[in-house]
């Protein structure tokens, strides 16, 4: 699964977005999780330049289609990504604090979010995120990734309880 994230997000195979997007969905189903709306962490405008597309927003809309509900982009960067710098070659605690008050939510009041990222390493990004998303107001936010990355023993151990919930 995580060398079809990477073929999509560094190779730009766009065709596999709607395969995972699908397949995220069905996990999502399966594990019984109800949301009014997907939304997705938004690509930096370097990424997003480089690239020409948000891998993110890519997968949220293909997982959006198959669940039945509306993606909004109810999350934006506050600073560009060039200003925070990649997370890609960050420890844990520095991702924590590059990604704390990267972003800023509108639009989420009294909503059960669908937040959709393609991979997560240490659950920084998406932790920011979901904090942005509950101050603007959304009910209940529940975090979905295509693959997850583990870097240590430790990181199987940490989260062992987790790990039937990725797809």
């Amino acid at each position: 699964m995580l060398r079809m994230v990477h073929a999509l997000k560094f190779g730009g195979q766009r065709a596999l977005a709607p395969y995972l997007g699908e397949r995220l969905a069905k996990q999502v189903l399966k594990a019984g999780w109800e949301a009014d709306c997907v939304t997705f962490v938004p690509a930096s405008t370097v990424k997003l330049k480089g690239r020409g597309f948000d891998q993110a927003e890519l997968l949220a809309r293909s997982a959006s289609e198959h669940l039945g509900i509306e993606c909004r982009a109810l999350l934006t960067r506050s600073q560009p990504g060039a200003a925070r710098g990649s997370q890609a070659a960050l420890g844990r605690s520095a991702r924590s604090l590059n990604a704390a008050g990267a972003f800023t939510a509108s639009g989420a009041r009294r909503l059960r979010v669908l937040l959709v990222d393609d991979v997560m390493t240490s659950g920084a990004t998406l932790t920011a995120c979901r904090t942005e998303l509950l101050s603007a107001g959304a009910r209940q936010v529940t975090a979905a990734v295509v693959a997850r990355t583990v870097r240590s023993e430790s990181d199987l151990l940490e989260n062992d309880d987790h790990s039937d919930q990725d797809p």
